[in-house]
């Protein structure tokens, strides 16, 4: 019988692996496979994260079980898992919360639409209008047209077509029409594991739904951006009609968690 290392040993060597130069310059997974099995002779415990303190068993709360849980998205396809859907719905929240469970990176289009390194990539592209101005206490006031968000999302599955990610896509940045819609649809389409979040498939049930939580949070919205808001859940419905639906409420009309919307997508993977 072979000699497995104990908790102690498992830590070290992790630690080891995590900070070596192969590791950042290319991580390879075969040595972390190869690590777990000195450690425990349960294969199914294997759970590949790019983490450092998740492999060593090191950030609170999440490190040590996450790096010893059952990998629930080692099936599907090597391809992102994109999340789209109106503000409100608990998209982005469920999108960290999803990515943190399999063990994968999450890209936001938000973040990245505001990014010195596509903005650097786009800003010289034939229509692209993009202003970016820093203001007092450190926000940012930022401006741009559909022909930069086109090119941006371009750049994200130029990257990111073929990898394993949640990619969480701002309202804005998933709602496409006249020449940028048939190429849009095509990069959505690139994978099979794309959802949207709405209460219903009746459009103005989700509406009203929606508007009573952002009035229950304080939010104060003009009639102009309400009519924009209702016209976003439309224009997302008709553009994703074949996308797989995600309800975030559940059958009695209760909220459902994070924690249940995770694992709904995780069943529903492809």
């Amino acid at each position: 019988m072979k000699h497995l290392l104990g908790y102690g040993e498992f830590i070290t060597e992790a630690l080891k692996l995590s900070t070596a130069k192969e590791y950042v310059k290319g991580w390879d997974r075969s040595k972390w496979k190869d690590l777990f099995s000195r450690y425990t002779d349960d294969p199914r415990a294997y759970r590949i994260s790019r983490h450092p303190y998740d492999i060593a068993g090191m950030s609170t709360g999440r490190g040590w079980t996450s790096c010893m849980n059952l990998d629930p998205g080692s099936g599907y396809e090597s391809k992102p898992i994109i999340l789209i859907g109106p503000q409100g719905t608990g998209k982005s929240t469920t999108a960290r919360a999803l990515a943190e469970k399999l063990g994968i990176p999450l890209v936001e289009t938000d973040i990245l639409m505001i990014d010195k390194t596509y903005v650097n990539m786009c800003k010289g592209e034939p229509g692209v209008e993009i202003e970016i101005t820093r203001v007092a206490g450190g926000g940012i006031n930022y401006s741009s047209n559909k022909e930069y968000e086109f090119c941006v999302m371009n750049k994200i599955f130029d990257e990111y077509r073929d990898k394993k990610i949640v990619l969480d896509v701002g309202g804005s940045h998933a709602k496409w029409e006249d020449e940028h819609a048939s190429k849009m649809k095509e990069l959505f389409n690139s994978t099979p594991n794309i959802f949207i979040f709405n209460v219903t498939g009746d459009e103005d049930e989700t509406y009203e739904f929606l508007k009573k939580r952002r009035e229950g949070r304080g939010e104060k919205i003009s009639a102009e951006n309400e009519e924009k808001f209702r016209r976003i859940i439309t224009d997302l419905n008709n553009f994703y009609r074949e996308t797989q639906n995600i309800s975030i409420v559940n059958k009695d009309g209760s909220d459902k968690t994070t924690e249940e919307l995770v694992d709904e997508i995780i069943t529903k993977l492809r």
